[in-house]
């Protein structure tokens, strides 16, 4: 079992590089997104809801058939029918990006107004064309999403990462040119976005090709309809989780409150980035592996107990040193007002990892339903909190809306995974890692106030002490020490550095 973990860390470190490098555009230009020289509080306030419209469309285009083709890729019955599988995913993957898009290209002006509604923006002439930038960037980045789970599902994580780096600094580079050189404001953002995703499609076609048999397999559509319809209404819903909080926001507060609540759940969100889908990437396909292997169910408990203890240890050091960061990279001091989005947003990440570890008891007796209506029910239940808090504690009654939403997913899908296939998950240590972390967090806001260097060295006191904490509570089992002292003494020797980074690679 430990070494199926150590292979998804492995895996994890270099997905995890192209991961990042997708969405690292986004952190690496906070400076200059927040620098009121080139993009007022209403511009960010704008990209936050037009990031999250995004992720809607392209949620639609893509009708959840990557889950498809990610549960029946390896299966028995359709291993010698691998290429008509991906080529019918694509396919209906690229029929339904047109036609939605289609729609909405010529519905443009009226999505327009109903953005704005009830704010006068200045740049509101060019929203229309900012909203075809997006389709267009939409339909294409739907269809990358079927070659770079292929590569997953190929187990290729280096060619996954180089194309997603590639991507980055082409998107990097543009926009910078686009904004600062050319002075083309928001608009120039998204043209160098639609650039960089065709520069990546352009890359993985050969991928494509040699992995596409130009047949429609009859029996495999309907294989993969009926396991990922069910999927297509959580996969849009659950976007949903991250539109009712900016659009309460911009309705309640305003544009320049949506900025400060976008910089917050960004900062919050990149523990989802950097660490959540990373691990994902490389575990999804491995938890699918062993569904028949005589020990799963230990492996999966395992993989909830090791990710809790990780997460949150990245949690917390994100917790700590925020306050850090967004006085170190933002030019405009309103923007402190962020700060403590943070915390409820890192929780959400926690939680919803959490719900995403328990899902596999219904992914393996193809309770996909089940998940639908978990989604659907908290989707409601979101919108529900946001209209309550968000009138009364702003930009903070959304973060916590977000929080208690994703504690009630998680033991909403724990309850009925159970039901259907028993995990003898390890919740009491899980608890120990909520609980240390939690009370480490609260200690190191007592040090906000002093000064900021001095804050620094003893928040880092603060994170060194979580695993020892931890130990003092009884966490860990003696295999699990054994193998942390045998890391402890391999990658404390700097001699071997590098052949060990050499392993990683292998």
């Amino acid at each position: 079992m430990f070494k199926d973990i150590r292979q998804v860390v492995k895996d994890s470190i270099l997905y995890g590089m192209g991961n990042i490098a997708v969405k690292l555009v986004g952190f690496v230009l906070i400076p200059l997104y927040t620098d009121e020289k080139y993009f007022s509080p209403a511009d960010y306030g704008l990209m936050g809801l037009l990031e999250v419209t995004s992720q809607i469309i392209i949620a639609v285009m893509g009708l959840s058939l990557f889950s498809g083709l990610i549960r029946w890729y390896w299966d028995d019955e359709y291993k010698d029918r691998q290429k008509s599988i991906f080529f019918t995913t694509l396919l209906f993957t690229f029929a339904t990006s047109i036609f939605v898009g289609g729609l909405l290209w010529f519905n443009v002006d009226g999505l327009s107004a109903l953005i704005l509604y009830g704010e006068e923006y200045t740049m509101a002439s060019r929203v229309p064309y900012i909203l075809q930038l997006l389709i267009l960037y939409s339909i294409l980045a739907a269809l990358i999403e079927l070659p770079q789970n292929l590569l997953r599902l190929k187990s290729k994580p280096l060619f996954y990462s180089l194309s997603n780096i590639t991507r980055l600094l082409v998107t990097l580079v543009l926009t910078v040119y686009f904004t600062v050189s050319l002075e083309r404001g928001i608009w120039g953002i998204y043209e160098a976005q639609l650039i960089g995703v065709a520069v990546q499609l352009i890359i993985l076609l050969p991928l494509i090709i040699r992995n596409s048999s130009l047949h429609v397999d009859r029996a495999c559509t309907v294989q993969l309809l009926t396991y990922s319809y069910p999927l297509i209404f959580s996969a849009i819903i659950g976007n949903l989780l991250t539109v009712f909080d900016r659009y309460f926001i911009k309705s309640f507060q305003g544009l320049d409150e949506v900025g400060f609540y976008s910089l917050g759940y960004k900062v919050g969100n990149t523990l989802k980035v950097f660490v959540v889908t990373s691990v994902q990437l490389a575990l999804t396909p491995l938890l699918m592996k062993k569904m028949n292997d005589p020990d799963n169910k230990r492996f999966y408990a395992k993989v909830l107990t090791y990710f809790s203890f990780g997460l949150m240890f990245c949690a917390l050091g994100l917790n700590l040193f925020s306050r850090e960061g967004i006085i170190l990279v933002t030019t405009n001091p309103d923007y402190i007002n962020a700060l403590y989005v943070i915390p409820f947003i890192t929780y959400a990440i926690f939680f919803g990892m959490m719900r995403e570890c328990c899902l596999i008891g219904l992914q393996v007796t193809k309770k996909t339903k089940i998940i639908s209506y978990v989604i659907v029910s908290i989707t409601i239940l979101n919108f529900v909190l946001n209209m309550i808090l968000v009138p009364v504690m702003g930009m903070y009654g959304a973060a916590l809306a977000t929080t208690l939403v994703q504690f009630v997913a998680w033991f909403a899908c724990y309850v009925y995974a159970q039901r259907y296939y028993p995990i003898p998950y390890e919740l009491s240590k899980v608890g120990k890692v909520l609980v240390v972390g939690t009370v480490l967090y609260l200690a190191g806001i007592m040090v906000n106030g002093v000064n900021m260097w001095i804050g620094i060295v003893i928040k880092c006191g603060i994170l060194a002490s979580y695993p020892f904490l931890l130990y003092w509570w009884h966490f860990y089992e003696q295999e699990e020490l054994v193998n942390l002292k045998g890391a402890w003494v391999k990658w404390s020797n700097l001699q071997n550095l590098k052949e060990n980074i050499r392993n990683i690679k292998k």
